[in-house]
């Protein structure tokens, strides 16, 4: 919704503000995840990690909980029932509303919305601001939204009446394209089964003889072993990886992630390069070689490439294979991608290796047969196919209607609504209700007793990089320094001292030491 995020033409009666206008910006916060007097009590404590998956309105809590202890010794805050949560990092842009009071992590920049706020108009409003709110934040190793820049963002508002008219009308609607979406969604839940189904029957005999005993494979068919139609190989992968004596030549390379990419039954384009110097350490493969990925979280998945190619030993051929049964044993792979995936299960890293694959047994009949079966099953399949393909079309365009609704919403086109009462009233109310928010908290603060617990004293980075025995991540040592929750300080600090550190780079984030002059 880019359009939604930039300031428009409002109806008479609206107002553009931002959203520190319309109540209490609050940044949440973590207790010292090593003091066990912090954690395990009974107030909820949410981070961005609970919301990854989470479709529902309002929470209650989240994977862990603080103590009081926790919530008086850190810079966590409770915030009250019915305020807004909207993750400012990793990822910016999930939005929940507390259903009770609760605590958040520093990963939420949070909205305690005044009395004329409807706290359900300004959910559906945030769940627009993905975008925005992305443009003004800030980071290299990953984006952070600060509580200023998140403050700032602005916010179109009407009269509480018209915000509770426009919630009611978007909950009118979006029910309904719910009810279509859940609808759709069992039938791509039943298409998936069918296809399964389809396949169970095709290896069971039952498509091509219809007269079978339970159970019992049609007379003519035998079980075979993999080994006994084809001799099964694994790929190599030169190494060191990357390196510019063996990558980035003219010969295709599959790995794992050419297979797995895509549904599709063939393999015809590739990403990665050798040069000639690693086909010693890697294998050859011919057009119409039936694959297999046996390594990963995504292994069991078939693939037949039609390219001359080499392959990655996270790859098995099939070699040797008769060209008729290709197809076949395909789809006989595609069928028991699961079961292959269970026979690894518990490893730290799923892995088959050829022993297994050649060891694994299948119902075989006669060429005749099996070319029979296989166009039976491409038929349904290409039914199946374009039925999933216009039930996934549905389901975008109903995203896509839900995106124009809250567009219309906040333009203040969704409902016809007039009025006397005044949104620059509403504002002055809030006003006041803030400041009696902030004495209030003032009078909280004067008459909560003295904390002598200490918190974990915070350190400057420069500090905390000299003690640290090893590189430390970014995110770490944000947490531990006295920047913690402020990411513009954190990075203004950083790059005062960049000149001292040596950043570190893994698959998955920075770590960072001090040079050794420095220590």
């Amino acid at each position: 919704m880019k359009e939604q995020q930039e300031k428009y033409d409002l109806p008479e009666g609206w107002v553009w503000v931002t959203i520190d206008d319309i109540g209490i910006v609050v940044s949440g916060g973590t207790p010292p995840t090593k003091n066990k007097e912090f954690w395990g009590g009974d107030i909820s404590w949410i981070t961005p990690a609970d919301l990854s998956n989470y479709n529902e309105k309002y929470i209650v809590r989240g994977s862990r909980n603080i103590t009081q202890i926790g919530l008086d010794y850190s810079s966590a805050k409770l915030i009250s029932k019915g305020s807004i949560l909207f993750s400012s990092r990793a990822p910016i842009g999930y939005v929940v509303i507390a259903k009770n009071d609760l605590s958040t992590s520093q990963g939420f920049k949070n909205l305690i919305p005044m009395s004329q706020i409807d706290s359900e108009y300004i959910y559906y409003y945030f769940s627009t601001l993905k975008f925005q709110a992305e443009k003004v934040a800030s980071g290299t190793t990953f984006l952070e939204l600060s509580a200023k820049n998140f403050s700032n963002l602005p916010l179109p508002l009407c009269t509480l009446n018209e915000q509770k008219l426009i919630v009611s009308q978007i909950e009118l609607i979006f029910s309904k394209l719910d009810e279509a979406e859940s609808g759709l969604k069992k039938t791509e839940k039943h298409l998936r089964i069918y296809k399964q189904a389809l396949l169970k029957n095709a290896f069971a005999g039952k498509l091509t003889n219809k007269d079978l005993t339970a159970d019992k494979l049609p007379i003519d068919w035998r079980i075979v072993k993999v080994s006994d139609l084809s001799n099964v190989v694994r790929g190599g992968s030169p190494r060191p990886a990357g390196d510019s004596r063996y990558y980035e030549g003219n010969i295709p390379f599959l790995k794992v992630k050419d297979i797995t990419k895509d549904s599709k039954v063939h393999l015809t384009t590739f990403e990665y390069t050798i040069k000639e110097a690693g086909l010693i350490k890697t294998r050859k493969i011919k057009p119409k070689t039936l694959l297999l990925s046996n390594s990963g979280a995504t292994l069991g998945i078939p693939k037949i490439c039609m390219i001359d190619s080499t392959i990655n030993d996270g790859i098995a051929a099939f070699l040797d294979l008769d060209e008729r049964s290709i197809y076949y044993l395909y789809y006989f792979f595609l069928l028991n991608t699961q079961k292959l995936r269970d026979i690894s299960m518990g490893a730290t890293q799923p892995n088959l290796n050829t022993t297994i694959i050649k060891n694994i047994e299948l119902p075989y009949c006669s060429f005749d047969e099996q070319r029979q079966i296989v166009a039976i099953i491409e038929s349904r399949f290409t039914l199946v196919d374009n039925l999933q393909k216009t039930v996934e079309n549905v389901l975008n365009e109903i995203i896509a209607l839900k995106h124009s609704i809250l567009k219309k919403a906040f333009e203040g086109r969704l409902v016809n609504y007039t009025s006397n009462e005044s949104v620059e009233n509403l504002l002055k109310d809030i006003k006041e209700e803030k400041i009696l928010y902030f004495e209030n908290q003032k009078e909280l603060s004067r008459s909560k007793p003295k904390q002598k617990k200490q918190m974990e004293e915070k350190k400057s980075i420069l500090e905390i990089l000299k003690e640290s025995n090893s590189p430390i991540s970014a995110q770490e040592l944000w947490e531990k320094s006295t920047s913690e929750g402020d990411i513009e300080q954190f990075y203004s600090e950083i790059k005062e001292i960049y000149y001292q550190i040596d950043e570190l780079k893994s698959k998955t984030e920075s770590l960072l030491t001090l040079k050794d002059e420095n220590k």
